[in-house]
């Protein structure tokens, strides 16, 4: 089992749910194939595996408390990913404020977030991901040591080659240290489409 992890300082209060989740395979990529052909054959967009790796850390500047009372974090990640290759990966999540702990680390549960990869020679990929969607809790598990997973985060377009890509992955996060400022390293795999693209997935 990967190790999980998550979005700096953040403790995810889900007492409801399993805390041995097991984590998802990729394995409905044939089932974006199926929708996709419903289009029209000439909609139809191949889907290749996502995957990808590296370091995030908290912006400061930009997190903290809302005057609704909840909780933004700004988070600035960057490593590599296939289909991208180097990349700088910008998110911005938004969280319930439950208040803070004892060690002075915000308590906060994930409600949703926009993010935004940028390869290398430019070209954004958007992802967006949500807890509730359609009336159902699907897009997280519970918080195992210093970290947490997103499941199924879609891909939703974006610049250049990635203009009309759609997709998803599963994200697992992990947080090696709080101070000076919060900071780990990401993983994530899944399918994206080859949508706009005219080599195989690039």
């Amino acid at each position: 089992m990967k190790k999980l992890i998550v979005l700096p300082a953040v403790l995810l209060l889900l007492a409801c749910q399993d805390h041995n989740p097991v984590q998802p395979e990729p394995e409905i990529a044939p089932e974006l194939v199926m929708a996709q052909a419903r289009a029209g054959p000439a909609n139809v967009a191949k889907m290749v595996p996502f995957k990808g790796k590296g370091t995030w850390q908290m912006n400061p500047a930009l997190t903290g408390p809302t005057p609704e009372g909840r909780f933004v974090y700004v988070v600035a990640l960057e490593g590599t990913a296939t289909h991208l290759g180097r990349l700088q990966w910008d998110w911005t999540g938004l969280y319930d404020f439950l208040g803070v702990g004892d060690d002075g680390i915000p308590i906060t549960v994930y409600l949703s977030h926009d993010g935004r990869f940028t390869a290398a020679n430019g070209d954004e990929l958007h992802d967006e991901g949500c807890v509730v969607e359609h009336g159902t809790v699907h897009e997280y598990y519970v918080p195992l040591g210093t970290g947490f997973s997103l499941t199924r985060v879609k891909l939703v377009g974006g610049t250049g080659r990635f203009e009309n890509a759609e997709g998803w992955y599963d994200l697992w996060v992990t947080t090696t240290s709080y101070f000076p400022l919060p900071e780990g390293t990401w993983e994530f795999e899944g399918w994206i489409s080859t949508v706009g693209s005219t080599r195989g997935g690039r």
